[in-house]
């Protein structure tokens, strides 16, 4: 599908009422991009297993000892908070803009743990009983979910967590809106605790429409990119810097900064393009395709 027409058909959606079980219902049965397919699934049990690892490796000993977790932008399917689960974290809070989450999808999720037993080399350690609702969720496997919530304001007491764990999500969040939801994070973690995020800075239209690059949305203006940009798939264009500089301006300490580094071959299609005005960073920066950030609150914020 050409991406404009997919943009204009998000946008329409998006203004529609129900929009979100709209999404969901062409994403299930019309795309049928649900559930992922098994390399996606795959993918995203390493993803959260990187997240689980850095948990281990950079939190405080007490910390380790009955943590809980909390994760925003969760989407349909919990697979990182049941791979949690799996490894042994008994206490999850997950919340999301909108109630995106669906018990097919969850118990899929299960079905595939329990049936796989290992996926890309991840050994499932537990039988894990599929769920009926969202009570059964969180009695059987100790998550809360919660959505609508609103991340910038949680109304959860400060230094409620151990972790904070987001995967694919700040893209997807307004600049304003994130620099706010950052210094809520750090609010809601417990002293020199950490916040794990991957973040995808590649143009997500360039995964429907193979004819566009990865930077295609760099073409564009910031008035001429907001016809395009809707809220069912918003994306913030914010590059690999301006992350960097916002965990720090939210009162986070960088313990880790992972960027995929554009290649000799991405470098040269990046500057075969014409990039908008808005885009002051050098090819390097502006070429980052994905990013890992863990962040600890210092002792004293």
């Amino acid at each position: 599908m050409h991406w404009k027409l997919k943009a204009y058909i998000q946008k329409i959606v998006s203004a529609l009422p129900l929009s979100a079980s709209l999404n969901y219902a062409m994403r299930r049965y019309v795309s049928r991009s649900l559930p992922v397919d098994d390399a996606t699934f795959q993918d995203m049990l390493v993803v959260a297993g990187k997240h689980y690892d850095y948990f281990l490796k950079n939190s405080p000993a007490e910390s380790l000892q009955d943590p809980v977790f909390f994760e925003f932008g969760a989407g349909w399917d919990l697979i990182s908070q049941l791979y949690y689960h799996d490894r042994g974290i008994r206490r999850q809070c997950v919340v999301d803009i909108k109630p995106h989450a669906h018990l097919a999808l969850i118990n899929d999720t299960i079905k595939r743990l329990n049936r796989v037993g290992h996926i890309g080399g991840i050994n499932s350690k537990k039988h894990i009983n599929t769920v009926s609702n969202m009570s059964d969720l969180e009695q059987g496997c100790g998550i809360k979910y919660l959505a609508p919530c609103d991340m910038r304001r949680t109304g959860f007491p400060e230094a409620s967590f151990d972790f904070i764990s987001s995967t694919a999500t700040l893209e997807h969040i307004p600049a304003e809106d994130l620099a706010v939801i950052l210094a809520e994070c750090r609010r809601l973690l417990k002293p020199n605790c950490c916040i794990s995020c991957q973040i995808d800075l590649k143009d997500h239209y360039s995964y429907y429409d193979r004819t566009i690059s990865m930077y295609n949305f760099l073409k564009f203006s910031d008035s001429r990119w907001a016809l395009y940009n809707s809220a069912l798939q918003f994306q913030n264009r914010l590059r690999y810097l301006d992350y960097v500089a916002m965990f720090q301006n939210a009162g986070f300490e960088i313990v880790e900064c992972r960027p995929k580094k554009p290649t000799d071959a991405d470098l040269a299609l990046l500057k075969s393009l014409p990039i908008d005005s808005t885009f002051k960073n050098s090819f390097e920066d502006l070429g980052v395709k994905t990013l890992w950030l863990l962040a600890r609150k210092a002792h004293n914020a």
